[in-house]
């Protein structure tokens, strides 16, 4: 697929239509925005979003990149919806706003900023490759130019009217920083509950001197359930969710980890499984 993708379209940011459906403004030289293209990148995440984002309703995706999962937000919630984008990186953030308006998603709010645990001006890390910008610092990405951006939280801006509440689902993938964004987002889940989805990456949250159970135990310490959220292997397979509940105190590798608060149903056709122990039994499908 990634060595296909030249001869669709030149080097260069160029507007084209992925297979889900979406139109994203992509470089066909980055192997992630390719995948974007061919819809095999984290599938699996497109399929949780179908199942379980409804039309009408509030959204949030932080550490937007150049807008895939936006896109998919904006499509679920419709024009009666409003997704809110967060992405500080000055790169991505020129193709997350082209993404958006190629889409005609009016209902999607940019905000060019990051979020952490305060309202403040960070330093934040620009990789020349899509997706490694971080505003942790001493990772292993390589080529990397310090900025200074300014941060919020997503509480300040729930209090100043700036998002519209009830939030029902929160994407969070900021590659190490997730804890500080979960950190300045407590009065947002108390009051919302909604289900979160966040990237959990050791790799990256170790320079942060966090690990994957800092992760976990944010989100559980609200009365949420987590599972480990995967794709179902085999190749007519591609897209289907397999859900693994796991503890807090999980050493998890990388991977993405979905939030449930308790007492939130899921659709029906979203069955929800047992401890992550292998066992087939254990698992929750979601086709």
């Amino acid at each position: 697929m990634y060595w296909s993708s030249p001869l669709i379209a030149e080097p260069g940011i160029r507007i084209l239509e992925s297979v889900t459906g979406v139109r994203i403004a992509i470089d066909v030289r980055d192997y992630a925005s390719c995948m974007m293209l061919w819809g095999r990148f984290s599938p699996e995440l497109i399929t949780l979003i179908r199942n379980l984002v409804r039309p009408g309703e509030s959204v949030i995706d932080v550490g937007a990149q150049l807008g895939y999962i936006t896109s998919h937000l904006a499509v679920a919630v419709g024009v009666s919806g409003i997704v809110y984008s967060f992405e500080p990186d000055p790169n991505a953030l020129r193709q997350l706003r082209a993404t958006v308006e190629a889409n005609g998603h009016t209902w999607v709010k940019i905000f060019p900023v990051a979020l952490g645990s305060q309202k403040t001006e960070i330093e934040f890390n620009v990789s020349p490759v899509l997706g490694w910008s971080t505003a942790v610092s001493g990772s292993h990405f390589t080529d990397l130019s310090a900025i200074r951006v300014p941060a919020t939280t997503l509480d300040s801006l729930s209090e100043g009217g700036e998002i519209r509440r009830p939030v029902r689902f929160v994407k969070i993938d900021v590659e190490g920083f997730e804890c500080a964004v979960l950190d300045g987002m407590k009065s947002l889940i108390d009051r919302d509950r909604p289900l979160i989805l966040i990237e959990v990456n050791p790799t990256m949250l170790r320079p942060a001197g966090k690990k994957a159970e800092d992760v976990l135990n944010r989100i559980a310490s609200h009365e949420y359930k987590l599972y480990r959220v995967t794709e179902r292997t085999g190749i007519i397979k591609g897209g289907e969710v397999k859900l693994s509940l796991v503890k807090p105190e999980a050493k998890l590798e990388f991977c993405d980890v979905l939030g449930v608060p308790e007492g939130r149903v899921l659709p029906e056709n979203f069955p929800v499984g047992g401890p992550d122990a292998g066992a087939k039994a254990d698992d929750a499908r979601l086709p």
